[in-house]
């Protein structure tokens, strides 16, 4: 990603887009510490494009955990890096179980 804006040039790295974005991704409630949130993350002309696919713990309410995962990353993504447009789809691909004691 980079921009321009009152003669300064920026780039941030495909690596530190995806650092944001599995940090805000995995930080969000429900999302199972465990498991590794999966992602791409697309860079063009100014827009951002994000899937991810996480872990869900058992109980979470799928819906609004889907919707809290999707707001976290795009306001870390807005906030930190604003870029012009911003898409973030987000699939749960597994349900883990807690564990017995």
């Amino acid at each position: 990603m980079s921009s321009g804006g009152e003669g300064k040039d920026y780039v941030v790295s495909q690596a530190a887009l995806e650092k944001i974005v599995r940090t805000a991704a995995s930080g969000t409630t429900g999302v199972a510490p465990d498991k590794k949130v999966r992602l791409t993350v697309k860079q063009k002309d100014g827009a951002v494009t994000v899937q991810i696919q996480i872990a869900a713990l058992y109980g979470s309410r799928l819906r609004e955990l889907a919707l809290a995962v999707q707001h976290h990353t795009a306001q870390a993504v807005r906030d930190m890096i604003g870029p012009d447009a911003l898409t973030v789809d987000v699939t749960i691909d597994d349900i883990v179980m807690p564990r017995e004691a």
